[in-house]
């Protein structure tokens, strides 16, 4: 039933809405000062798109973000037959907004970007970064790949080694001790 409502809401895209979609696009643009890349927020097409509001934000969010970039990804491929060649790419991308960074060589890094950055207690030099106004405010220069790739290899600032570092947590459903107890049963039932 989720996928065939999924399909159904897809479906109802009206060419109407596309072409709202694509004007809010080139304002959004022309806004970023005509950068060959820019960032769009999905709240930017939320006027385009009736959903009902769910009771659950990040249910009503992956329902919206799913028909934006849908909508996109729609507009992308009809620009591309009508004119023969890339007039728009799409990237979804979710990661640009927040992400840790973690400064390999001391303070350089988070000295010269400090606005951009919070420390998280308890680990060394590691940093909270509002990302996507570190690249759009600091590296306006370097296109959206090849930021994530310096980023990535710890080559965006001269004289610093900042790198993306990721953040996992886990949620344990049971006591660990319990847990604990059944991996090692399971290790030696593998070993015998």
């Amino acid at each position: 039933f989720y996928y065939m409502k999924r399909l159904h809401q897809t479906g109802n895209i009206a060419q109407e809405q596309l072409v709202l979609i694509l004007r809010k696009l080139m304002e959004v643009y022309r806004m970023k000062g005509e950068k060959p890349e820019i960032i769009v927020s999905l709240s930017d097409f939320e006027f385009v798109v009736k959903l009902p509001r769910t009771k659950n934000k990040l249910e009503y969010e992956a329902e919206l973000g799913q028909l934006i970039k849908t909508a996109l990804l729609w507009l992308e491929d009809d620009l591309m037959q009508r004119y023969g060649r890339h007039l728009l790419e799409i990237s979804p991308k979710n990661l640009l907004t927040e992400g840790y960074v973690q400064d390999k060589t001391g303070d350089v890094f988070a000295r010269e970007f400090q606005s951009y950055l919070t420390k998280v207690e308890g680990e060394d030099g590691v940093y909270v970064a509002r990302l996507e106004a570190l690249w759009e405010e600091r590296f306006p220069e370097l296109g959206y790949k090849e930021f994530k790739q310096k980023l990535n290899n710890g080559t965006l600032w001269e004289g610093a080694r900042a790198v993306s570092v990721g953040k996992h947590e886990v949620l344990l459903k049971e006591d660990a001790s319990v847990i604990r107890e059944r991996m090692d049963a399971l290790f030696k039932s593998l070993t015998t």
